[in-house]
């Protein structure tokens, strides 16, 4: 009978597993009992945080995610008693979408005597266990990673195998820098082999373990506990020394980035060794000494291994396909920059191609379409700032225009409009100095310096304020110290020369100054029947001569006295305000006599107040209808009058009261359109809250709600920037939202939505 000795091959299989100081074994042993390579023999064992590399397969495939290289590694041991042992790991990561890895690792005996039960040879057999893997992993951002292992087992006893199927699955967790913890679980579902019409099942096993970190990583130390059989309870092993515990720790220093530098300790063994990197291949020694007691202390044990890295890391890999990426998107944005320049949208035209240069500094071509593009840009910037400028100094904010116009100049020195509009600024901003002069002067009653000072300041800003208030007193006073002059004239001509016609001519002069020169309209009152009648005189004795032509100058003189009295009629009606029978009047003179200079001049006069009063009409009206609250209304009757009356200052205010009042109704109607968030509320509510700031651009309250529109918009890009996953664009968005508001707490949303999505790919 050719019976096989299973129990001397289970003792020669403990023996081999260097595992069991007990009396008693436990399947699947030498897959947690054997290290995976030299270095993990080093440092006690290997720990199921801190494996940094292939070994992960063979440790905690949930490790297996943190490789950022691909690598081969292998280790071959010719033991005691011609055991051969042996492990090969193959690791492969891609990227983003994890860690693949295909392991093998096993035992086979050498030549085992065949003896029966008589104690007869009958030849030799062998035994052999191996098992190979199949394992994933993957990256949990940058706090850790999980994994799995698909394990196929077999043994062979002489004719007898067996093959079973199990799986491994194990994590690691990395709360802080310094820190990982790691834990897994084997043989979970199996392995179950049978050999002889018996099964045996591998003892699922639990191995947990934690390892410090310490200068910049080049010292690790760690402690590893296992639980070899995890469903067993106490009594299982009464008959044994001990429950099947197992524990390790070790520490492993790298003076220098070739040289590692390993030591450990573990339940049954003393360990060290030391690795030598070369151009990327490690070559490591372990050396273990068996410190147990028992029987089967096998003293000495040494190993070499061997490790492969090869290709890019992943990082490296990452960095070369992002580098990839970014050139693509960088001549994308070259051709769309083109696209846009020429369609006449030169600010966004400017963003791609600059970024475009930036990238590539070399491409001469695209620096000189840069340099156009802003040309063309700056040119368009600058007739903005221009007209702003304007319209700031219009509102006599001559600081504010100073600063828009330095701006234009600093982008476009040559621009005509905007060095002209500074020097003008440079004489505006003397304005005030100016106008404080003439009233000093006015106060002294130096009147023609005032009225050259005067003619300096209106020259400048014809709207002034001050300068007008002056010029009209200055005006008065000197019409009515000019038509004194011309009275006194009068008065002597007519008392003292006795000259009646050339009196006339003077108190004409004094009363086209002042019409309402009383002294002057008396005078006139008691001279002018005087004048008619002498003229009637001479006329007369043409008549009786019968020598009356119709270009005699008396005659002619006669008739223009008679349009000089309706002309001082006419003066007279409209100081009194009574504008219709004055036109009437004067347009009546202006039928006999077109060419009537001073009727031309009295009639302007008329129609002016004519239109004035008109103005004052239609401001009443639009006032009446601001307080009854009708704002569109009360806008166009302002607005009309000031058609009538461009020089009007109640209706103009009256209007900008109307404008301001609306534009805060619509700063209300832009906080409810921005509480909605949608993009195209924001943009209504932008325009709405701009249209305001151009009026009232000291507003505290429309430069705020200004700001945080703008900060929703740039929160409403990111989001939708994310979405599409263009992340570096959407980070882009949220930092100018930021940076306007940092406490703005959409921005803050948007910014941890971004970096978990990109911890996500990761």
């Amino acid at each position: 009978m050719n019976m096989k000795p299973l129990t001397i091959i289970l003792g020669v299989a403990l023996a081999l597993q260097l595992a069991q100081a007990q009396d008693y074994g436990l399947p699947g042993d030498y897959l947690l009992e054997l290290y995976p390579s030299a270095r993990a023999l080093a440092m006690g064992g290997g720990s199921v945080a801190a494996c940094d590399n292939s070994d992960a397969l063979f440790l905690n495939p949930g490790a297996l995610g943190q490789l950022t290289y691909s690598e081969f590694a292998a280790l071959y041991q010719r033991m005691f008693e011609g055991l051969h042992y042996y492990t090969s790991a193959f690791a492969y990561p891609m990227g983003r979408m994890g860690v693949l890895g295909m392991g093998v690792i096993g035992t086979t005996s050498p030549e085992i005597p065949e003896i029966d039960s008589w104690g007869i040879k009958h030849g030799t057999y062998r035994t052999g266990d191996n098992s190979v893997l199949l394992s994933y992993g993957r990256k949990l951002g940058r706090f850790g990673s999980v994994g799995g292992s698909l394990k196929m087992a077999t043994q062979t006893v002489d004719t007898y195998s067996g093959m079973g199927v199990g799986f491994d699955v194990g994590g690691v967790c990395l709360p802080l820098p310094w820190l990982s913890l790691g834990a897994a679980l084997f043989n979970l579902g199996g392995p179950t082999l049978r050999l002889n019409k018996t099964d045996e099942s591998f003892t699922t096993a639990f191995r947990s373990g934690a390892a410090l970190h310490l200068m910049k990583e080049r010292l690790t130390l760690y402690g590893d506990i296992d639980i070899l059989d995890l469903l067993a309870t106490q009594d299982d092993y009464s008959g044994t020394a001990s429950y099947p515990i197992r524990w390790r720790s070790g520490v492993t220093f790298s003076p220098f980035p070739y040289l590692a530098l390993s030591a450990g300790v573990n339940d049954r063994m003393i360990t060290g060794g030391l690795g030598f990197t070369v151009r990327n291949i490690s070559a490591d020694y372990g050396l273990g000494y068996h410190r147990d007691g028992s029987d089967l202390n096998l003293g000495f044990t040494h190993a070499f291994s061997l490790r492969f890295p090869f290709g890019k890391p992943v990082p490296q890999i990452e960095e070369d396909l992002a580098q990839k990426t970014r050139e693509v998107e960088s001549r994308r944005n070259l051709q769309e920059g083109q696209q846009l320049y020429i369609r006449g949208f030169h600010g966004e035209a400017r963003k791609l191609i600059s970024t475009y240069v930036s990238a590539h500094p070399e491409d001469k071509n695209a620096a000189a379409l840069l340099a156009e593009v802003e040309g063309k840009l700056a040119s368009g910037e600058v007739d903005h700032l221009v007209t702003s400028a304007e319209k700031e100094m219009g509102k006599r904010n001559y600081a504010e225009a100073d600063n828009l116009l330095s701006q234009a100049i600093s982008l476009l020195p040559s621009h005509e409009k905007a060095n002209q509009l500074k020097q003008k600024l440079l004489m505006l901003s003397g304005n005030a100095e100016r106008v404080e002069h003439i009233k000093s002067l006015y106060a002294k009653n130096k009147y023609e310096e005032m009225a050259k000072e005067l003619d300096v300041v209106l020259s400048l800003d014809s709207t002034d304020a001050g300068a007008l208030e002056y010029r009209s007193k200055i005006s008065a006073f000197l019409n009515q110290r000019e038509a004194d002059k011309h009275y006194n004239a009068a008065s002597k001509c007519y008392y003292e020369e006795k000259n009646t016609e050339k009196a006339n001519t003077e108190l004409q002069q004094a009363l086209a100054l002042k019409p309402d020169h009383k002294e002057a309209l008396v005078l006139y009152e008691k001279i002018s029947g005087e004048v008619k009648a002498l003229y009637l005189k001479k006329v007369g004795q043409m008549v009786d001569a019968k020598g009356l032509s119709v270009d005699n100058q008396d005659l002619k003189k006669l008739i223009q006295l008679d349009v000089q009295d309706r002309l001082v009629n006419t003066r007279k009606l409209l100081d009194a305000g009574q504008i219709a029978p004055a036109l009437a009047e004067v347009d009546a003179i202006l039928r006999e006599n077109p060419d009537n200079t001073e009727a031309k001049t009295l009639k302007a006069k008329g129609l002016a107040f004519q239109e004035a009063d008109k103005a004052m009409m239609l401001y009443n009206e639009a006032l009446k209808l601001l307080n009854d609250n009708k704002l569109a209304d009360a806008e166009a009757k302002a607005a009309e009058a000031l058609q009538h009356d461009a020089g009007n200052q109640k209706a103009k205010g009256l209007l900008d009261d109307i404008r301001l009042k609306q534009r805060r109704e619509n700063l209300d109607a832009a906080e409810k359109k921005m509480a909605s968030g949608k993009r195209e509320d924001l943009e209504s509510a932008r325009k709405m809250v701009e249209d305001y700031i151009a009026v009232d651009s000291e507003n505290e309250r429309a430069q705020k709600l200004l700001k945080d529109i703008q900060t929703d918009l740039y929160v409403s890009d990111a989001n939708l920037l994310i979405d599409k996953g263009e992340y570096e664009k959407a980070d882009q968005m949220i930092q100018k939202a930021l940076q306007a508001n940092p406490d703005n707490k959409k921005a803050q949303d948007a910014f941890k939505n971004l970096r978990e999505a990109m911890d996500a790919l990761q």
